[in-house]
């Protein structure tokens, strides 16, 4: 997962094991735990940043009954 920060200016590196939906969830969140929430966040739109768009749009639903 390579994440770049315009704010700060870095540029976040790590290795994941896989490229599904899960791994990316779990390689995101450890992102958000070392530096915060984003603000805005892009991808390529590869099926793993779809699979995850869906399944967090279908949590909040759920969070928000």
């Amino acid at each position: 997962m390579l994440v770049y920060v315009f704010f700060h200016a870095c540029l976040h590196l790590e290795m994941i094991c896989g490229m599904d939906m899960g791994t990316f969830l779990n390689a995101f969140n450890r992102f958000i735990g070392r530096g915060g929430k984003p603000e805005y966040a892009m991808s390529d739109n590869g099926l793993n940043f779809i699979g995850a768009e869906n399944e967090l749009k279908e949590l909040m639903k759920k969070v928000n009954e």
